[in-house]
């Protein structure tokens, strides 16, 4: 059995992160400065306001390096491990006979700024939930990792029988299931007869 694969998210997802924020900012919290406009209000409203604001994305930008480099992804012969989180760390191992489908998400910013992406996880287990089970983001090259576990998911599929050998055995299963058929035909027809 092999080392698993470890994997960082790029770089340019730390200013990702940044950028995001500012954007976030810029479009939901600083037209509220407008309001500074209004006489009642005046200058006073928006040093407060600014000083409020300050009180989260300063933390929050401090923060984003501790974050990003705790970010990263074990691919192993037969999990995903994803590790991320500064104060709660969380550690999320995904087996691959549970994995049911890797899509590739890639926002407005990952397409025309960074040429980053993220892979999703659907696991069998999740319907009960909405979203995915995990993401690996800020992937730079996303498409040859999804490559790489979609092989390994069909190496670890192939060595522990969930994958040539089922299809076998389900068209054994398929011809049994033929037998009964034409079984209860036969019966039906004997049924008619009477």
């Amino acid at each position: 059995m092999s080392a698993p694969k470890i994997v960082y998210p790029h770089p340019r997802y730390l200013t990702k992160l940044y950028i995001s924020t500012l954007v976030i900012a810029g479009l939901f919290v600083l037209p509220w400065i407008l309001l500074g406009l209004i006489p009642e209000l005046g200058w006073a409203y928006v040093l407060i306001f600014v000083l409020a604001n300050a009180l989260w994305m300063v933390p929050t930008f401090l923060l984003f390096p501790l974050y990003f480099k705790s970010i990263h992804y074990e691919i192993g012969e037969s999990e995903l491990i994803a590790h991320q989180g500064i104060l709660t760390q969380s550690v999320k191992t995904v087996p691959y006979r549970t994995i049911t489908d890797l899509e590739v998400k890639r926002g407005p910013l990952d397409r025309w700024l960074f040429n980053l992406g993220s892979l999703e996880v659907q696991t069998a287990g999740q319907s009960a939930q909405a979203g995915a089970e995990v993401r690996l983001v800020g992937l730079a090259d996303w498409s040859a990792l999804r490559a790489e576990i979609v092989e390994r998911l069909r190496a670890y599929r192939a060595s522990s029988g969930t994958g040539a050998e089922v299809e076998a055995k389900a068209g054994g299963d398929t011809e049994l299931l033929r037998q009964i058929l034409a079984e209860i035909k036969g019966l039906r027809e004997d049924v008619r007869e009477e």
